[in-house]
């Protein structure tokens, strides 16, 4: 082997070496097919593929080429998570072969930690570099998921629009060994939620807070569910095509200030010892009424 011989292979080396781990960027497809190379016929019936774009941004000052990403699982358990045009990557070529690169991680840059690319707005949600502790992702409308594992806490922000209110966040978090709380808020912000929901371990509370009316359904069929709902104004209506049955093994109590109204083709009240009904307005309507007890003291 001649001195040119060993210079051409020690050149060859050397573009191996320089082109093995290389950074670009995630382009978006150019409109004239003079400006990319085609897409890998494999790529279009099997592996997805993104175009990258390595070197500078004038022409003949960069190479292009069609890469498949690394993701965290590609089999029977998936996941899909595409790189997208500005962000970007760190490629490895096998053989140092560009038009075989492999997208292996994405690196922060500037552009996109200070400002979105797009309509300019800062990101103020991602975490700092001493908030080691907390895992976060970010989406590009400002939606959010984060675990901070400092402080036990789980939450979910989900947004219609960046720099707009939260449609529905969620929070969970462990204070303590006996003290697990959780939120879940549905429209607007803490301040004025449309609908909110607090839990609290330690205390053995469910909270359900709504701004208009609350409505819960049991059951499927229209002839064995239960309609329960809560009005704005304080009013609640029970209602069902089934039998409603309240039991207990000790008193039951019905106070009402103003009006009580029993509407029923039958009813039936039975008692072992005493039966009282109070109330500045009573209205008992039926085709039958059946009182069975020991004792029934009615007062004026």
């Amino acid at each position: 082997m001649d001195q040119n011989e060993v210079i051409q292979h020690l050149n060859r080396h050397n573009l191996i070496l320089n082109n093995l781990v290389r950074i670009g960027k995630v382009i978006k497809k150019p409109d004239s097919k003079d400006e990319y190379p085609e897409k890998p016929k494999e790529a279009e019936y099997s592996v997805p593929n993104v175009l990258v774009q390595i070197g500078g941004d004038k022409p003949e000052s960069y190479i292009r080429a069609w890469m498949p990403w690394l993701i965290n699982r590609a089999g029977w358990d998936a996941e899909w998570w595409m790189p997208e045009p500005g962000e970007q990557v760190l490629i490895l070529s096998l053989s140092g072969k560009t038009e075989h690169g492999i997208i292996i991680g994405s690196l922060y840059q500037q552009s996109t930690l200070i400002l979105n690319s797009e309509d300019g707005k800062s990101r103020k949600y991602l975490p700092k570099e001493d908030q080691q502790h907390i895992n976060k992702k970010l989406y590009q409308d400002g939606s959010t998921i984060s675990y901070d594992r400092k402080c036990h806490k789980f939450e979910i922000s989900l947004k219609k629009e960046y720099e707009k209110e939260i449609s529905l966040s969620f929070t969970a978090e462990v204070e303590d060994k006996e003290k697990t709380k959780f939120q879940l808020l549905l429209g607007e912000d803490d301040s004025k939620p449309g609908v909110k929901i607090l839990g609290d371990e330690k205390e053995g509370k469910l909270e359900v807070i709504s701004k208009k009316e609350m409505i819960f359904i049991v059951g499927s069929s229209d002839s064995k569910k239960v309609e329960v709902k809560f009005f704005e104004d304080g009013k609640m209506t029970v209602t069902t095509e089934a039998n409603i049955e309240i039991k207990t093994k000790k008193t039951l109590k019905v106070t009402a200030e103003g009006d009580v109204e029993i509407k029923a083709k039958k009813m039936k009240v039975t008692a072992d010892t005493d039966i009282e009904l109070a109330s500045k307005k009573m209205t008992l309507k039926a085709d039958k009424v059946d009182v069975k007890s020991k004792a029934v003291n009615v007062a004026p």
